[in-house]
């Protein structure tokens, strides 16, 4: 986790997002609150293991995190025992949030969203969300992240982005009015100088 930490803190970032999968170092929640970034958690991160459950068997949180994925495996209009706390993430076709009917339904009862425009984007080409569901979400205000990244429109892969990958320019807008915007683009086979291309892409 220090190593990781230590990677992206040394680029020009307003923040980090701790996200699971890093092997755990002691110490590492008193580094990172010791740090004069932003920092967001997202789904099941701790500092003591590589991840934590997020939601227990009859679908009630084990936690807290800046934003969560839906309940994996669950239906598609799956909601949260209490849905204002947690501000959930768009998926992709098949899990909660993964359609436009989920999504509008989530918009109808004023849930807070993550929206995470490569999964809008994997609804789009798969048929599952409209052109119309799209433009309805862009305009949403409950909207407290918004995650970047590109893939085919197949599966969620977190490839890099360029200049044309789907939603920038409105993840751009919404940077600018003062969201958070996280590039979740797999990093950690870049050099610094594709790093600092990946920023740069992002800020326009």
């Amino acid at each position: 986790m220090h190593d990781a930490f230590d990677a992206l803190s040394a680029l020009p970032v307003d923040g980090i997002q701790l996200t699971p999968g890093n092997a755990p170092t002691e110490g590492f929640d008193a580094y990172v609150a010791g740090s004069d970034l932003a920092i967001r958690t997202h789904h099941g991160f701790t500092p003591q293991a590589i991840r934590r459950p997020v939601w227990a068997a009859d679908g009630s949180p084990k936690g807290q995190w800046n934003s969560v994925h839906p309940l994996f495996g669950g239906a598609d209009e799956w909601l949260p025992p209490t849905p204002t706390r947690f501000c959930l993430e768009t998926m992709y076709p098949g899990q909660p949030l993964g359609s436009g009917q989920s999504i509008r339904r989530a918009m109808d009862l004023d849930l807070r969203l993550a929206v995470d425009v490569s999964h809008i984007f994997i609804q789009l080409q798969q048929g599952a969300l409209s052109a119309s569901d799209w433009n309805l979400l862009q305009e949403y205000d409950r909207i407290e992240e918004v995650h970047v990244s590109a893939n085919n429109g197949e599966r969620d892969s977190h490839q890099p982005i360029d200049t044309a990958t789907f939603g920038l320019e409105w993840a751009r807008s919404k940077g600018k009015s003062g969201t958070p915007v996280i590039l979740e683009s797999y990093m950690h086979k870049m050099s610094d100088t594709e790093r600092r291309k990946q920023l740069d892409i992002v800020r326009g």
